[in-house]
């Protein structure tokens, strides 16, 4: 998910790859809809056409201006974030937050030493000094700092969060309440990168959030599903 994601906005503007891997709250409860046989609300399928109109509009795909590289990564880091949300939700029903961030940290660990040329890695690089470029282009810090910046502030804590609130709330709600971050990242991106989005395309974003919020939405809970006990 991580790599999917870092590959897609490369690519594209952060606001858009994230608007295109949250569809992934879309694809929760079509997946719980088919795979689980949960019971979703008859809004899904306006969720559904709402989110897409509002990526067309973001995409401005009339003018062929987004990366097709990157679009397909963001669209691979949708999948993998729906698998996340769903298997989240269901390990969490039966172990304990801590123990299945650490396994599936570990997990991750041990795949990129498999597949990734490590032994090339030339440690001192991360003495270097960076830009932070765009209006902090200015700062400069060594490349160590960025990368346990990014270890500690982007994987492990959205993780540990992550799970520890799906312990508490389904995936519906944490999906909901995760559409947040495509706003602020927009507001980042803006203030930080200097990255710009038109009228438009500001409207097809409040559509897609809109869509997502309203696909969540729909799935009914499973104390919904059963029938009541006991006399009329």
């Amino acid at each position: 998910m991580q790599w999917s994601y870092s590959n897609a906005v490369k690519n594209l503007p952060i606001g858009i790859a994230l608007l295109i891997e949250y569809t992934a709250i879309v694809i929760v409860p079509l997946v719980s809809l088919w795979l689980f046989k949960a019971k979703v609300l008859p809004r899904l399928w306006l969720a559904i056409v709402m989110v897409l109109g509002g990526l067309v509009v973001v995409s401005r795909i009339w003018d062929g201006g987004l990366n097709p590289v990157g679009v397909m990564f963001a669209v691979m880091a949708s999948l993998f974030l729906s698998f996340y949300f769903l298997m989240g939700e269901h390990l969490l029903k039966k172990r304990d937050t801590l123990s299945t961030l650490f396994y599936a940290m570990t997990i991750s660990g041990v795949f990129w030493l498999i597949v990734t040329p490590w032994w090339n890695f030339q440690p001192s690089i991360l003495v270097e000094q960076i830009s932070l470029t765009g209006n902090l282009e200015q700062v400069q810090l060594p490349l160590w700092a960025t990368l346990a910046w990014i270890g500690l502030f982007g994987s492990f804590l959205p993780m540990l969060f992550s799970f520890l609130a799906l312990a508490h709330l389904s995936a519906t709600s944490v999906g909901v309440i995760s559409t947040g971050e495509t706003v602020m990242a927009f507001f980042f991106a803006w203030a930080w990168l200097n990255e710009m989005i038109d009228g438009i395309q500001a409207l097809g974003g409040i559509l897609v959030i809109a869509g997502i919020v309203l696909a969540q939405t729909s799935r009914v809970k499973e104390k919904d599903k059963e029938p009541a006990n006991g006399n009329s």
